[in-house]
């Protein structure tokens, strides 16, 4: 239920949360591939199909696609949601073509497939809807109202802890 902006002194390429079922409460983790394309995009593709050995609490994926110009990728039409966050590069999906800083979101079981125009890098994202509805509320996150005030409360009395080798406090804020 919480996270720090903090950056580690560590070079860290990007980071990533998922939302757990109602009924698990320990954090999820994420499987994350890399993979490079020269001519086709099948070892990208090959390592969505793989399983991490990181226990996950509903099926879900992300990995770092880099596609080289003129490469293709098809997406698993399995998962009923499904992203790519273009991060450089240009594509094409469907006739349409995309410029980085897009988030593209693809309906469930439709046949996508991204084709670079230029090499291009995306970070490919999806999973099993969620179970239901989820609050928000500043850096909380929860499927109950009740247990984000909870949240209020044990971040005003520090129950959270702190984040190790990060000394700064940030109060909860009055408002959002």
């Amino acid at each position: 239920m919480r996270h720090s902006d903090g950056t580690p002194r560590l070079k860290i390429r990007t980071a990533a949360w998922s939302l757990n079922p109602v009924n698990r409460s320990r954090p999820g983790r994420l499987l994350w591939s890399s993979c490079a394309t020269t001519q086709s995009a099948a070892p990208c593709f090959s390592a969505l199909r793989q399983n991490s050995p990181v226990q996950t609490l509903s099926a879900l994926f992300q990995a770092d696609a880099m596609l080289a110009a003129a490469s293709s990728l098809p997406l698993d039409p399995a998962y009923d949601e499904r992203a790519a966050y273009l991060l450089e590069g240009e594509v094409e999906i469907a006739g349409e073509r995309f410029a980085p800083g897009r988030l593209l979101v693809f309906r469930p079981g439709d046949h996508v497939t991204v084709g670079a125009v230029t090499p291009a890098r995306l970070i490919l994202l999806g999973g099993d809807p969620i179970d239901g509805p989820r609050h928000i509320w500043w850096n909380f996150v929860s499927s109950r109202r009740e247990r984000i005030e909870e949240a209020k409360q044990a971040w005003k009395n520090g129950r959270f802890g702190a984040v190790p080798g990060d000394a700064e406090f940030i109060p909860l804020p009055e408002r959002i």
